[in-house]
């Protein structure tokens, strides 16, 4: 039984491939040289590169350290003014997105804002605000990974997954950085137990926080659907 599962599974696997590989040739025949048809694929890379890039700068993926640093506010007002024009300027950047893509980058906009805004409150949190500020870049860096690893489960093919199951390397890639960074809450909130900020700013910055937690929820949610969706024979391997 295992010998015939995993030659059916390798059928599954190099069929594809091998039709792709015919389709490619025949590409290759009726562009001549093949020059042609490489120079357009490469120009489509190279424009599909630059819309990615232009997506990423639209949904706030590409914030700096640098320009956040810039943004120091100077009282607990200042500090909820700019993260409630922040949340502002995510949520319309989201809505001009496709539909599909809505969901996720209102997902990873929680741990942006509340990256923005723990960096913002470094100069209000006293001897806090640097590690605080670390933290959260250090968070920031975990979810460029998360994210990575989320698209690679919401684009794996249903034809792999109804054989084969879920991502599990992905899966084990997001459960690794919750993890980190659920070690890296829970030394923000004692800083901010310690912080010598008003009322105001401690209960701004702790709110952002239990946004960052509950988008580890979710992902360790995500991660552990995804490492029970065993597939046909999934279970062989």
């Amino acid at each position: 039984m295992k010998q015939i599962a995993t030659v059916l599974i390798l059928l599954i696997l190099l069929v594809p491939a091998s039709c792709a590989a015919m389709q490619g040739a025949g590409q290759g025949a009726q562009g001549g040289d093949g020059t042609g048809q490489d120079g357009m694929g490469e120009g489509q890379q190279m424009e599909q590169e630059q819309q990615q890039e232009m997506l990423n700068a639209s949904s706030g993926v590409g914030i700096q350290t640098q320009q956040q640093i810039r943004e120091q506010a100077q009282n607990s007002s200042e500090l909820q003014l700019m993260v409630q024009e922040r949340r502002q300027a995510m949520a319309q950047q989201a809505d001009q997105l496709p539909q599909g893509e809505q969901v996720a980058v209102q997902n990873q906009n929680r741990v942006r804002l509340a990256v923005y805004a723990l960096t913002a409150a470094e100069a209000l949190a006293g001897e806090a605000g640097p590690l605080l500020s670390q933290h959260a870049q250090q968070i920031n860096a975990s979810q460029q990974v998360t994210v990575q690893a989320e698209e690679q489960i919401r684009t794996r093919s249903s034809l792999v997954r109804f054989f084969l199951g879920g991502d599990e390397e992905s899966a084990d890639e997001i459960l690794q950085q919750v993890e980190q960074n659920r070690n890296r809450i829970q030394e923000m909130n004692q800083l901010l137990q310690q912080c010598e900020c008003d009322d105001e700013t401690k209960a701004t910055l702790q709110e952002q926080l239990q946004n960052i937690e509950q988008e580890q929820n979710r992902l360790q949610t995500l991660a552990q659907e995804e490492q029970q969706d065993q597939g046909l024979f999934g279970w062989l391997l």
